[in-house]
């Protein structure tokens, strides 16, 4: 499962590949991709601080993996060098 770190991580790599892959066109690709991976960082954090609080208040909460399911499998490539 990717976490929100690894995403934060994509994001800045993206955003560091924007300026060299050549056209305006693509480099504004890098920075929406880069945004999404920073959004998505952002709501994964959300959703562990959801879990770690529906831990403390209910024990037969849900374990955190049975969430990130949809993701688990999927493998995440660092933007192809120009």
């Amino acid at each position: 499962m990717i976490t929100a770190s690894e995403c934060r991580e994509l994001a800045q790599s993206y955003r560091d590949h924007a300026p060299a892959v050549g056209s305006s066109q693509k480099a504004n690709l890098f920075r929406n991709i880069a945004h999404s991976f920073s959004g998505l960082a952002t709501q994964l954090e959300v959703l562990e601080e959801m879990y770690r609080h529906d831990k403390c208040v209910n024990s037969n909460a849900p374990e955190r993996r049975q969430a990130a399911a949809p993701l688990a499998g999927i493998e995440w490539k660092q933007p192809v060098q120009p």
